[in-house]
């Protein structure tokens, strides 16, 4: 070796045993200027961070710390000159990504400028300086909800007067977040962090001259404690340090943090004490770190960028993008396969149409009105079974039962020929037989329309006026009995949905319904049994309206809740819907506010219900239609089935065929 190289490493090493990174370390002098971590918030906590380990430049001393970085942020510093002239300078970039991880980038330097060399005699050979150079490549991610780990790699560069050499090493780390741990919301222990490091797990090892200086490994272990909230925050945390070939050491640091735009910090590394502050604003900060040393106070300044999305907010959007094509999916299906059960009621009730069964095609066609209410088809055949219906009692010379079969065509398909063309037959042979006068004509035809139309209430209003006009009683006595076959129909459908509404426990639909019937017919017995099962089975009003909020739900409830959510998807894609089903009923228990599974298990209810309503189940579809309707209380197209399944029952008791 050289003199000149000798002296040269000989205050290379001076200007190493000074620096802030190695002051008062315990390691024999094997290790460089880089041994430590970088970053000001670290070193204001005299580097007590294994457990802390955040922001851009966390991964320095513990690289499993990057699997929590919250966001995207940028550090760069500037450390001025020391008692022999050393400076600092630092940059790092940390980029998370809630599903691949996080991963920073970071550039360090070191320099000396101005040694002055001298040869074997002590004569000066001129000035030189020493520069060492790290950068640095870090990757983290979350293995297990409470389980971070990440690794590094450095390549590091020395010249030295006229030499140079470069060495590769890597760190290895993890962290371990209690709080996620927690099934109870405020354990004592959840605000706790663990943290532990391998330092050159892969040795660095320069070469200058002829002999090759490798750095020694580092074990490290910390504990933090972080607790607060968004308005203020507090940090404590300890860690130990050591190693291989030296003593260990005990480092300590703590930070309070005020509405994140003030930041106070100290700590002690096991033999300097340090502090420091930060300012921050709208993402940006600016820090101050001072440092006691042997040789004069260290002092550093940095500037700081957080930016982006936080990794939560951008987990959120991804997931309520993917719930969101998700449910356009499943609506997709659903749709297509409406559209093919709506196909499947319109040939049926065509082939049983053209066969002459009448019921099975009333039934078909009401089924299909009941699904797809904006489809014409579904008028259009229940009008033909109407007219077929309808000249069955014309041929039977029942030209009032006929012409309301005709005005029934007709309220679902006004222009149909046949049903024009029927009821004005049936109304002249029928003014014939009765020889009627105009005005008794006009209040006839006023009767007969509201029977079509269902309404026996203004039927029976007109039957009246045509007793005031001296009709006699025998005249109207076929439409007396008429309208009684209506009212009763009417009235026996509406108490038979009271029924169903009361045990389903809707006591307000309930209500409504009884009261429809009681319009009917104030003075029957059965609307009066019917109130007095109201009034017992409905529960007594509270004094104050109080609106029922939904429970408090725990974490660990939400994960199962999303878990059985995530098996019913599957469950359904595996062809096994009543797995599914299970699945998300069992999830609503535990999480009665996720409105996805709401979703999904009233669709699945509406389906099952059509399922039922086309093999001629009323009270089944019912069941599966109330089932949505108590998920989703204002669901359109639910009520909707309740209403036609109600229609369809009706009408069908008027036809005289179905239910």
């Amino acid at each position: 070796m050289s003199t000149r190289l000798r002296f040269a490493l000989l205050a290379a090493a001076f200007a190493a045993a000074t620096s802030p990174a190695l002051a008062a370390r315990d390691d024999g002098g094997t290790t460089g200027v880089f041994a430590t971590g970088a970053g000001n918030r670290a070193i204001a906590m005299g580097g007590a961070f294994t457990a802390v380990a955040d922001g851009p430049w966390g991964w320095t001393w513990n690289p499993g710390g990057l699997a929590w970085l919250p966001r995207a942020s940028a550090e760069a510093l500037q450390g001025a000159p020391d008692a022999i002239g050393a400076r600092e300078t630092q940059a790092a970039l940390a980029v998370p990504d809630w599903r691949w991880g996080a991963v920073a980038l970071s550039w360090r330097q070191f320099g000396v400028d101005g040694i002055d060399g001298r040869d074997a005699r002590g004569l000066p050979t001129g000035a030189f300086a020493d520069r060492e150079t790290e950068l640095g490549l870090a990757y983290g991610h979350t293995v297990a909800p409470a389980l971070g780990l990440g690794v590094a790699i450095k390549m590091r560069r020395q010249t030295l007067a006229d030499r140079s050499g470069g060495g590769v090493g890597a760190d290895a780390g993890a962290t371990l977040h209690l709080s996620e741990l927690a099934a109870d919301p405020a354990p004592w222990w959840r605000d706790l962090v663990l943290g532990l490091r391998l330092s050159n797990a892969i040795r660095p090892a320069v070469r200058l001259d002829r002999d090759e200086v490798s750095e020694p490994a580092v074990w490290s272990g910390g504990v933090a404690w972080v607790h607060g909230s968004a308005r203020s925050r507090v940090t404590l945390a300890a860690d130990l340090e050591h190693v291989a070939g030296g003593l260990a050491r005990a480092r300590l640091g703590g930070e309070y943090s005020l509405l994140g735009a003030l930041d106070l910090r100290a700590g002690w590394d096991g033999d300097a004490f340090s502090a420091g502050t930060a300012l921050g604003w709208r993402g940006m900060d600016v820090s101050y770190t001072w440092r006691d040393n042997p040789l004069g106070a260290e002092q550093r300044m940095s500037l700081g960028w957080r930016f982006g999305r936080s990794v939560g907010e951008s987990r959120d959007l991804a997931a309520a993008a993917s719930e969101r094509e998700l449910q356009h999916r499943l609506q997709a299906a659903f749709d297509a396969d409406m559209a093919n059960r709506a196909r499947s009621l319109l040939e049926g009730a065509q082939q049983a149409l053209a066969a002459g069964d009448l019921e099975g095609a009333w039934d078909k066609a009401s089924v299909l009105s009941a699904m797809a209410p904006n489809r014409p088809e579904s008028g259009q055949l229940m009008a033909k079974v109407l007219v077929a219906r309808a000249s069955q009692l014309e041929a039977a010379q029942d030209w009032d039962g006929a012409r309301v079969e005709y005005e029934k065509a007709l309220a679902l398909q006004p222009d149909a020929p046949a049903a024009v063309r029927g009821a004005a037959r049936c109304r002249d042979e029928s003014d014939r037989l009765a020889r009627r006068n105009t005005e008794q004509r006009r209040l006839h035809d006023s009767v007969l329309r509201a029977i079509a139309a269902g309404d026996p209430i203004a039927a029976r209003s007109w039957v009246d006026s045509l007793r005031a006009r001296g009709v006699a009683d025998s005249t109207i006595a076929p439409l007396l009995l008429r309208l009684e076959r209506v009212t009763s129909v009417q009235l026996d459908a509406r108490l038979e949905q009271f029924q169903r509404l009361l045990q389903s426990g809707m006591f307000d639909e309930a209500s409504a319904a009884l009261e429809r019937a009681r319009v009917l017919d104030p003075k029957a017995p059965a609307v009066t049994r019917a109130r007095e099962m109201l009034a017992r089975a409905k529960p007594a009003p509270r004094a104050a309206a109080i609106p029922a909020a939904l429970p408090v739900v725990s974490e660990q409830a939400k994960r199962e809740a999303d878990q059985l959510y995530q098996s019913g998807l599957e469950a359904q894609r595996a062809g096994n819907d009543d797995l599914a089903v299970r699945s998300w009923e069992l999830a609503i228990v535990k999480n009665p506010g996720d409105a996805r599974v709401r979703e999904l298990l009233k669709r699945e209810y509406q389906t099952r219900g059509l399922d039922a309503f086309s093999a001629g189940r009323l009270s089944a579809a019912v069941e599966q239609w109330q089932r949505a309707l108590q998920l989703d209380p204002k669901d359109a197209r639910t009520r909707s089935y309740l209403d036609r399944a109600q229609e369809h029952l009706v009408r069908s008791a008027e036809l005289g065929v179905g239910q």
